[in-house]
């Protein structure tokens, strides 16, 4: 089967899906419901694998999120504008400038990410985060640039890097 009709063939089953799980814990299926939703889970757990196993999805599939996560020996304010920045969909649009709030690593560590595909970002006090939804050779590039960028950091134990299989999305 060619990619392109794989693909294709993987988001009718994943829109499909979506449609018919429960919105809702109160939401009782009916058997007829549930037979239908668990069906299309298999035919989703499939394809999911028939697409990462094939090579024309190595780089032209989002499927790993390579997330590095800190922490923070300071104490830090979390102001009403950082708070705000960090629980709404704006971090991204404004290039998770709200980061550089919680100290120099993150934001070296942020400026390095933005040159992949920086999605995810948030902290706290004492902790942050930030995530880049990658192909698989993005992937490996990234964990290979932090690691060895942040070596020190990681053994200190102030910084970890980890990847693991998230949403898949064409690049």
């Amino acid at each position: 089967m060619q990619f392109e009709e794989l693909w294709a063939r993987y988001e009718e089953v994943r829109n499909a899906l979506n449609d018919v799980l429960p919105h809702s814990s109160d939401v009782v299926e009916t058997d007829k419901q549930k037979e239908t939703r668990e069906d299309l889970e298999r035919q989703y757990n499939k394809l999911t694998q028939f697409v990462l196993g094939h090579p024309e999805s190595f780089d032209n599939v989002r499927c790993w999120m390579v997330d590095a996560k800190g922490t923070q020996s300071e104490q830090c304010e979390l102001t009403p504008e950082i708070v705000e920045a960090i629980n709404t969909d704006a971090a991204e649009e404004l290039g998770h400038k709200y980061i550089e709030h919680f100290g120099a690593l993150p934001t070296e560590v942020r400026n390095i990410m933005m040159r992949w595909n920086l999605t995810d970002s948030g902290g706290g006090c004492g902790n942050w985060h930030l995530g880049c939804h990658c192909t698989e050779s993005e992937a490996r590039e990234l964990c290979i640039a932090l690691h060895s960028r942040f070596e020190h950091a990681i053994d200190m134990g102030i910084l970890t890097i980890e990847r693991k299989l998230w949403s898949l999305r064409l690049k």
